[in-house]
């Protein structure tokens, strides 16, 4: 997970890396864990040196003391609604990378999308947005399916009232298992719940022309490599949630600004990339890494696969 942040620093040209780190405590426990943590971490917060965001397991709410104290210049952490500012970015760049790797609008497109966070929710949003249909979703209560297509508004305002259990709800049929979203036919899959959610076993079954992340790595290399072989383009990581990178750390006035500006950089990056000989996640990596070895004094260890 930090190294796909840090191949998403380099793809922006910043000279930051990723940083990840976990809180192992359950129970009883919890609260005086996130509690160290918080306390341990602020000062390399408050000094610019660590900048800190919840994962799966944590809310914002919980990393708050951290929030005030982050020297980030960003509007990341403004709120248009009920959407944070660096989610709406984040998602933003999904749908752009989507449609940039089909080739084509996402007018009419399909869509089979895991939902397990704001940012996989908010990238569902953006790309029906765009005129896409989403004829699947995969939550941890499994994958609902309709092939009129979900009402983009209705998984929104379900997930903000109960989360996962509600979006079951929202199509005829019991939901079938998680990972029978894999081989739903569909133009776009699009996944990220977890790293290396889709596998050498997982890969066989899928249909889609395209896989674009909404989360970390969530392909493994077996997995790339059968795609590629199928003519199935997969998307870097990020690349697609690069819109969050950049509404934590570019100096904009507005939200219109940075939408501008985020549009603007995935474009000339994905001219960069499109036409790699091995496509545009390898081609990402390789521009990635270039940029990376004019000022870091050691490489990240591996790419960004699961």
């Amino acid at each position: 997970m930090a190294r796909s942040v840090t191949y998403g620093f380099a793809s922006l040209e910043m000279q930051r890396g990723g940083l990840s780190g976990g809180i192992n405590a359950a129970g009883d426990e919890r609260e005086s864990a996130i509690t160290a943590f918080i306390s341990e971490a602020t000062p390399k917060v408050s000094a610019g040196d660590w900048s800190i965001d919840p994962a799966k397991g944590l809310t914002n709410d919980e990393l708050a003391p951290l929030a005030a104290v982050d020297t980030r210049p960003g509007l990341h952490h403004q709120l248009l609604g009920p959407h944070r500012a660096d989610d709406l970015m984040a998602a933003r760049s999904v749908a752009q990378v989507a449609e940039l790797t089909l080739g084509q609008s996402l007018d009419g497109a399909t869509v089979a999308a895991e939902v397990f966070d704001e940012t996989s929710l908010l990238a569902m949003h953006e790309m029906c947005a765009r005129g896409a249909k989403v004829v699947a979703l995969s939550s941890e209560v499994g994958t609902v399916a309709t092939p009129d297509g979900i009402d983009p508004d209705a998984v929104v305002e379900a997930w903000l009232a109960t989360g996962h259990e509600s979006i079951a709800a929202l199509a005829s049929g019991e939901p079938t298992a998680r990972n029978k979203i894999f081989g739903v036919e569909a133009d776009v899959l699009c996944i990220g719940s977890k790293v290396g959610a889709l596998n050498h076993q997982g890969m066989p079954y899928v249909k889609a022309r395209a896989i674009v992340a909404s989360g970390a790595v969530p392909i493994t290399t077996k997995a790339f490599v059968m795609a590629k072989n199928a003519e199935i383009t997969v998307a870097p990581d990020f690349l697609c949630t690069a819109g969050r990178l950049l509404a934590w750390y570019q100096e904009t006035p507005n939200i219109e600004t940075l939408v501008g500006q985020n549009d603007a950089t995935i474009a000339a990056v994905w001219d960069e990339i499109s036409n790699h000989k091995d496509g545009p996640l390898l081609g990402a990596c390789e521009r990635a890494e270039a940029y990376l070895k004019t000022w870091a004094k050691e490489m990240p260890f591996g790419r960004p696969l699961g």
